[in-house]
């Protein structure tokens, strides 16, 4: 086909003027129908829209995952929402007093009813954090800085935080405390790295991670709460009562 430079009007080949407008045609100029053209330049534009959408699309999955993995990062250093009330050397006596108590109940079976708070529970955290800390002397990695103990309405959280060059890691624990065939337990209820909160399926993994920093130096406490009768966890309080030798059961 002859397409007319003037009109652009298709006409046949052998043609010497545009049977539309008489404008002369060039024979040198033979092609394609201006139709099929048009619509060869139609699909060079969809194809690079295609190629446009596809960039943007890309960028945008890009920089929303950086986001997410920058969002995550901050989570993971920011500190969880605790409060780590004072405790002074007043609440560490009393916390000896009361556990030698227990100490005492449990080896004569006798009943005994005690209250520990919160601040006397986080003195005893913060001594056996020196003991450790002295312990282990210059170790590479985190090391460890505190340990806090939150008490709530039957729940007891402990955040457990590790400093490494100018940087925190806190991993926080929050438990249910519940008896089981009558066996007092800690029963996993949220885990935290910093304020990044972890799947349920994790529970157990962070729950024997925090747990195994708190109960260092403590084994006294986990042998006395198997012969608790009651465990009442409260906000800042935490009641105990030991259960009495029964007279009717022969002796061992």
């Amino acid at each position: 086909m002859l397409e007319c430079p003037k009109c652009g009007h298709d006409n046949d080949i052998g043609r010497i003027f545009c049977v539309k407008c008489g404008e002369k045609l060039e024979i040198s100029k033979v092609g394609a129908p201006s139709g099929m053209k048009r619509m060869g330049r139609k699909a060079g534009k969809g194809k690079s829209a295609a190629k446009i959408a596809a960039f943007i699309a890309g960028k945008f999955f890009k920089i929303t995952l950086l986001a997410m993995v920058s969002a995550t990062i901050t989570l993971v250093f920011l500190p969880p929402n605790f409060d780590s009330r004072g405790f002074s050397d007043v609440n560490l006596e009393s916390y000896k007093d009361k556990s030698g108590q227990l100490e005492e109940a449990y080896t004569s079976q006798n009943a005994v009813a005690l209250s520990f708070t919160e601040a006397e529970l986080n003195a005893k955290m913060a001594q056996m954090v020196k003991d450790t800390i002295a312990a282990e002397g210059e170790v590479k990695g985190p090391k460890l800085e505190s340990i806090y103990i939150s008490l709530g309405d039957g729940t007891v959280t402990a955040t457990v935080q590790r400093k490494w060059w100018h940087f925190r890691l806190t991993a926080q624990m929050r438990c249910v405390v519940q008896n089981k065939d009558g066996h007092w337990e800690f029963k996993p209820d949220g885990a935290w790295i910093g304020r990044l909160r972890l799947p349920p399926q994790l529970n157990d993994k962070i729950a024997e991670m925090v747990f195994k920093v708190v109960w260092v130096n403590l084994d006294a406490e986990r042998k006395w709460m198997d012969s608790f009768g009651t465990f009442e966890v409260k906000p800042l309080q935490m009641n105990v009562t030991t259960k009495k030798a029964d007279a009717s059961a022969p002796a061992s």
